[in-house]
């Protein structure tokens, strides 16, 4: 048998290349995830890894699945329905959210740069424009007599991060890591302006929950989540390997009914059927024990996922668009765009919005100390 270090290893090269985690981030989870195994389990772990899993596409599993409690010591699941159905809102949201960046970055970035899974909280790091947009497609408000956005989700600024609650979950986290104040004052300036709304209404510096709105009432108590608890669950499990999609220019997940998950992308290097070959892996793929697909063509391909053979399970649709059309918003953001790019370029002094941390001015010294000082030169 290889030995521990040469595991952990190979391990953290196979999570990264679905999570986008760098080494720093990746291996101490890797090396934790498999100190908690046994001899028998990482014995599992490697006869996992030397099988051919592409069978799988066929629909015939010539492997027992690893244990869930083996897969979430090295790709951790969300393990609440809440923290679940919130990364499921987070992912349909960042697929709005690319046709407002592609009006800033012409190259279309992706939203997210990586993310690392934790059993209670999500981490993300985004691309440099995404975290206005993304604030913008989350953030709960009423527009033209609609609601939009996540009910009781609001936004909490902390020094090098803001942290995603909701009044109603306060146990679900998700961090959004690296972000500075002048970040932050850029991103709530451009929601400010396309939303009208003050600032203090969607985010803050303190951890006491904001009344509901009547909006956010009635949407809670229609359903707790977007989707299903059960497609919830699948959404929030590809947003924890976002990297299977990078690369690409622009992937979009939408819920079809209540059992379907459909993931489009434009651009990048792999078919569809690849990457279902890679969502299907049986150390790091998506969880399930059956699986049956459908390739309608090798750009697009339908997963069956179940739990058991009488599942009906649910289906993944991936599809990749080869044509040159790039989906784009109707609303023009040109203005918060320089809004955003102006406040960013700004040095972070003024606290000149609502809710934010105002800068601190300092003081003169005393005037004896001033005079010591200038003593101290001479």
């Amino acid at each position: 048998m290889p030995n521990r270090t040469s595991l952990i290893r190979r391990l953290a090269a196979l999570r990264s290349s679905y999570t986008g985690e760098t080494d720093s981030s990746v291996l101490p989870a890797i090396a934790e995830g498999t100190s908690a195994l046994s001899s028998e389990e990482r014995a599992v772990v490697l006869r996992a890894l030397a099988h051919n899993h592409a069978a799988r596409l066929l629909g015939e599993n010539t492997l027992d699945p690893v244990p869930t409690r083996i897969r979430n010591h090295l790709l951790p699941e969300a393990t609440s329905p809440a923290q679940r159905d919130l990364e499921a809102a987070i992912l349909f949201a960042a697929g709005r959210a690319h046709a407002h960046l592609r009006q800033r970055v012409p190259g279309e970035a992706g939203v997210f740069r990586m993310v690392r899974p934790q059993p209670d909280k999500l981490i993300l790091h985004l691309t440099p424009a995404a975290l206005p947009v993304l604030l913008l497609e989350l953030l709960p408000r009423t527009a033209e007599g609609q609601f939009t956005g996540v009910p009781g989700l609001h936004a909490q600024l902390h020094r090098r991060h803001v942290q995603l609650v909701q009044n109603h979950a306060p146990k679900t986290s998700v961090l959004i890591a690296a972000v500075s104040y002048r970040q932050w004052l850029a991103a709530t300036a451009f929601v400010q302006h396309v939303t009208g709304l003050p600032t203090h209404t969607f985010c803050s510096r303190e951890a006491e929950p904001r009344p509901l709105c009547d909006h956010e009432t009635t949407a809670l108590a229609r359903h707790r989540g977007e989707v299903p608890p059960e497609l919830a669950a699948l959404t929030s499990s590809l947003l924890r390997r976002q990297a299977v999609c990078a690369g690409t220019t622009g992937a979009q997940a939408t819920a079809l009914g209540d059992r379907t998950v459909q993931v489009r992308w434009t651009g990048g290097h792999s078919p569809a059927l690849a990457a279902a070959l890679f969502l299907l892996h049986p150390v790091m793929g998506l969880p399930g024990d059956q699986f049956l697909i459908q390739p309608t063509h090798h750009d697009q391909v339908h997963i069956h996922i179940g739990q058991h053979a009488e599942d009906p399970g649910l289906v993944l649709d991936l599809s990749r668009d080869t044509t040159a059309e790039r989906r784009t918003t109707g609303h023009d953001h040109s203005a918060a765009w320089a809004i955003w790019a102006a406040k960013l370029a700004k040095a972070s002094g003024a606290g000149e919005l609502v809710g934010c941390r105002p800068a601190t001015p300092r003081l003169a010294a005393p005037p004896q100390q001033q005079a010591a000082k200038a003593g101290a030169a001479s």
